[in-house]
C-alpha cells in the first residue's frame, strides 16, 4: 500500500483486521504512480484531536497462520486516552492484537502519543503459541511517548515478544514503571543487534515515587537476551529512575529459574534515587555479562579499554545516605538471582556501593576492569569504591 508524502489526519484512528493477508505500507511516495518512495520523505499519520484513542490498532485474528504487517516510512503520533463510554486507554501510537507481527522499518517513527499504558505501543497475543510480536528494524524509534502508568514506549500485557535489532526506545515517560519498555507475565525481549546500528534503550524517564525500572522493566518468566554486534553494543543510556530503582534494567521472576543473557551490552550514565542504577535483579534469574564470544575487542564512546561490555557512570543520586549499588541482586520468595560477569569494564559509577548483593544472591567476576568508581554517602563526599 503506498502512501503519499504528507500528513494524514486520522482523529478517529485506523484499524486493521486480519487474519490470513499480510501488509506492507510504503510512506513518502511523491506520487501513487511511483514505483518506490522519495528517498527521506515519509508519511505521518495523525491523530491528534480525537477521543477514540489509538492512533492505529492492528488485530491478528488467524489461529493457524501469522500474517505480517510492515509500517516503511510512516510517523504515527498523536495518539491519546480514549474518553468514550467504555474507554480502555492503551496503546497510544499502535494497539496490537492477536496472531500477528508487526514490523517497523525504514526509519518509521512512533512518536507523541499518550495514553494510560503503552503510550507508544500496547501489545497483547492470545496465547502461547499465537503470539503479538513487535519487530523494529532500519533505524526506526519509539520516541517522546507518556504513559500515566506503565510502558510509556511500549507496554507488553501476555503472549508478547519484543524484537529490537535495529533502532532505538528513547525519551519516553512513565508514571511509574518501565518508561521505556514494560514486560509482564509472559512476554518476552529479545535484541540481535545490526552490524554498524545504534540501537538500544535511551534518555526514558519515569517520574513517581515506586517508579522502577525506567529503562526496561521486565517481570515474569521469560528469558532476555540482549546482543549487542561488534563495535555496536546494544546501549541501555541516560535513563533515569527519578522516584527509586534500576534506571538501566529492572528484571523479576518468582515463579522458578530463568536467564539474562547481556552480550556487548553497555549500561552508561542511568541514574536511579534509590536502588540499581545501570541494573537491578529480583528472584530466580542467571545474568551472564560479558562480550560476544567470537567478536574481536570493540571500542565505543568515553571508553578506551576496548571493552564491548560495559556498566560505567551510573549513579544512585538520593542525598541521603542510600544502600544502593549499580548492579544489584535481591533475593525474591526465597528465590536468589546470580550474575556472571566476564571481561567488562566498571568505571566511573557512583553510589554507595558498586555491587550489591540482598539475601543469598551471588557475584562472580572475572577478567574485567573495575576503576574509576566511588562511593557517594549523605552530603556526595567520595570515597574509594565498595563492592
Amino acid at each position: 500500500i503506498k502512501l503519499k508524502t504528507q500528513t494524514i489526519a486520522t482523529p478517529n484512528g485506523l484499524v486493521l483486521d486480519t487474519t490470513n493477508t499480510s501488509y506492507t505500507f510504503i510512506g513518502g511516495h511523491a506520487s501513487c504512480a511511483d514505483t518506490g518512495p522519495t528517498p527521506g520523505q515519509r508519511t505521518i499519520l495523525d491523530a491528534t484531536g480525537g477521543n477514540d484513542g489509538t492512533a492505529f490498532a492492528i488485530n491478528g485474528n488467524s489461529s493457524s497462520v501469522t500474517p505480517v504487517v510492515i509500517l516503511r516510512g510512516v510517523t504515527i503520533r498523536g495518539g491519546s486516552r480514549e474518553t468514550g463510554i467504555g474507554a480502555n486507554p492503551e496503546g497510544g501510537g499502535l494497539e496490537i492484537r492477536g496472531r500477528i507481527i508487526v514490523q517497523l522499518n525504514d526509519a518509521t517513527r512512533i512518536e507523541n502519543n499518550e495514553t494510560g499504558k503503552g503510550g507508544g505501543v500496547y501489545l497483547r497475543g492470545d496465547n502461547a503459541s499465537e503470539e503479538a510480536i513487535l519487530h523494529i528494524l532500519g533505524a526506526s524509534a519509539i520516541d517522546q511517548n507518556t504513559a500515566d502508568t506503565n510502558g510509556g514506549g511500549i507496554y507488553c500485557d501476555q503472549h508478547g515478544q519484543v524484537l529490537h535489532d535495529n533502532g532505538l526506545v528513547s525519551g519516553n515517560g512513565a508514571a511509574d514503571d518501565g518508561a521505556g519498555a514494560y514486560l509482564r507475565d509472559t512476554c518476552a525481549y529479545d535484541a540481535q543487534v545490526q552490524a554498524g546500528s545504534v540501537t538500544g534503550i535511551r534518555s526514558n524517564f519515569s517520574v513517581n515515587s515506586g517508579g522502577v525500572g525506567a529503562g526496561l522493566y521486565m517481570a515474569g518468566s521469560r528469558p532476555l537476551v540482549l546482543r549487542g554486534a561488534q563495535s555496536a553494543p546494544f546501549w541501555i543510556e541516560r535513563n533515569n529512575s527519578a522516584g527509586g530503582t534500576a534506571g538501566g534494567l529492572f528484571m523479576s521472576n518468582i515463579t522458578g529459574r530463568t536467564t539474562a543473557t547481556l552480550e556487548n551490552v553497555v549500561f552508561l550514565d542511568n541514574s536511579a534515587r534509590v536502588f540499581g542504577s545501570a541494573a537491578f535483579f529480583a528472584g530466580g534469574i542467571d545474568v551472564v555479562m560479558r562480550p560476544r564470544p567470537g567478536s574481536a575487542p570493540c571500542a565505543f564512546t568515553g571508553v578506551g579499554l576496548g571493552a564491548c561490555s560495559g556498566v560505567i557512570g551510573n549513579i544512585i543520586w538520593q542525598s541521603a545516605f542510600a544502600p544502593g549499588g549499580a548492579l544489584e541482586l535481591r533475593s525474591s520468595a526465597g528465590i536468589a538471582p546470580t550474575m556472571t560477569i566476564r571481561d567488562s569494564a566498571l568505571l566511573d559509577n557512583r553510589s554507595l556501593n558498586l555491587l550489591t548483593s540482598f539475601g543469598a544472591g551471588r557475584f562472580d567476576i572475572e577478567g574485567s576492569v573495575l576503576s574509576g568508581n566511588a562511593l557517594y554517602a549523605t552530603q556526595f563526599v567520595e570515597y574509594p569504591a565498595a563492592l
